[in-house]
């Protein structure tokens, strides 16, 4: 939750979410009520990257 309360200082491309799954530590199965609570206050754009965009991009994948 830093990066996500911080974002702005960690910048936004440099932010990625997780949730750790199959292990019994992670918020599944609430995981997308979870996300959505904790990005409520990013814009569109930003979740975009948090969720996805910025992963695609770190790993380098085609996205045809």
């Amino acid at each position: 939750m830093h990066g996500l309360h911080n974002i702005d200082a960690v910048g936004e491309d440099n932010v990625c979410f997780e949730t750790d799954y199959p292990h019994t530590d992670t918020t599944w199965p609430w995981a997308q009520r979870e996300i959505a609570r904790m990005t409520a206050h990013l814009t569109d754009a930003q979740r975009y990257k948090v969720y996805r965009g910025n992963a695609i991009r770190m790993l380098d994948l085609d996205r045809v």
